[in-house]
C-alpha cells in the first residue's frame, strides 16, 4: 500500500515543471546534500530536489505547488541565484515537519520576488523612455540653431514634461510581471512617440490660435515653453482644452 502511495506521489511530481527529480545529473549546483536528499539548482538555476529516501517525498507534497509557482516566476538568472538558498530552505523546513513555517516562508518569498520583478519591469519601461527623451532633448538643443526650425521647443520642452510624468507617476504604473521585456520596450517607445506627438499637436494648436489665442506668446516665450512641458507631461491636456473650446462654442 505504501509503495502504491509513493508511486502516486511520483506521478504527481512527474510533470515537466516539477521541482522533484530522480536524476542527480539534473542538479548542477548542490545547496544541500545529506542522507535524505539533495537540493540544488539545475542548468536554468531553478531549485530542484532529489530524494535518497522515497518515503520522504510525502513530506514536501504540501508545499510542492507553491515552490513550483516560485520556480516558474519569470526571474532573471541573477534573481534565481539570489533566491535559490531561500527556496531550498522551504524544502528543509518541510522535511523537518515544519510545514506551517515552510508555507509562511514560501508565501512571503513569493510575494517578495513578485514585487521585485514588478520593480524591474517598471525599470525596463521607464529607463529606455527617459534615455530616448534625453537623447531627443540633447540632439534638438544642439541642432536648433543649425536647423532654425520653430518647432524645436516641442522636442526640448515636450520630453522634459514626459520625463517629469514618468518620475512622478512611476508608482501608478500597472505592469504585469508576466509581460515579456520586448513588449515592455515597445510600450516604452510608444510612450516616447506619444509625448512628442502631443507636444507637437499642442504647439500647432497654440500657434494656430485655436487654443489660448488670447495669450501673446511672442512677448513671453517662457509661457509657451511651460505649456509645451504640460503637453508632454499630460497627454490629455490638449484634448481637454479642445473639448472646453467646443463646449464654449456650443453655449
Amino acid at each position: 500500500m505504501e509503495n502504491t502511495w509513493i508511486n502516486n506521489i511520483k506521478a504527481l511530481f512527474s510533470s515537466n515543471d516539477s521541482d522533484v527529480t530522480y536524476s542527480e545529473d539534473v542538479i548542477k549546483n548542490k545547496i544541500v546534500d545529506n542522507d535524505i536528499c539533495i537540493i540544488g539548482t539545475d542548468i536554468t538555476h531553478k531549485v530542484r530536489i532529489r530524494f535518497k529516501e522515497n518515503d520522504k517525498i510525502k513530506k514536501v507534497s504540501k508545499i510542492k505547488r507553491i515552490v513550483t509557482d516560485i520556480n516558474n516566476l519569470p526571474m532573471s538568472k541573477s534573481y534565481r541565484k539570489k533566491y535559490s538558498t531561500e527556496i531550498a530552505t522551504i524544502y528543509q523546513l518541510a522535511l523537518n515537519d515544519e510545514i506551517e513555517d515552510a508555507e509562511i516562508l514560501a508565501e512571503d518569498l513569493k510575494k517578495n520576488i513578485e514585487g521585485n520583478i514588478i520593480i524591474q519591469r517598471k525599470i525596463d519601461f521607464i529607463a529606455p523612455a527617459i534615455l530616448i527623451l534625453l537623447l531627443v532633448v540633447w540632439v534638438s538643443n544642439n541642432t536648433k540653431y543649425i536647423l532654425n526650425s520653430e518647432y524645436y521647443p516641442c522636442f526640448i520642452y515636450g520630453p522634459i514634461g514626459g520625463i517629469l510624468s514618468l518620475i512622478i507617476n512611476q508608482n501608478n504604473l500597472e505592469i504585469n510581471y508576466n509581460v515579456n521585456k520586448v513588449s515592455i520596450y515597445i510600450e516604452s517607445i510608444k510612450m516616447v512617440i506619444s509625448t512628442l506627438l502631443m507636444s507637437l499637436i499642442g504647439f500647432i494648436a497654440i500657434k494656430s490660435g485655436l487654443v489660448l489665442g488670447n495669450i501673446d506668446f511672442s512677448t513671453n516665450s517662457y509661457v509657451l515653453y511651460f505649456i509645451i512641458i504640460i503637453c508632454g507631461y499630460s497627454q490629455t491636456f490638449v484634448p481637454n482644452i479642445l473639448n472646453n473650446f467646443n463646449d464654449g462654442k456650443d453655449t
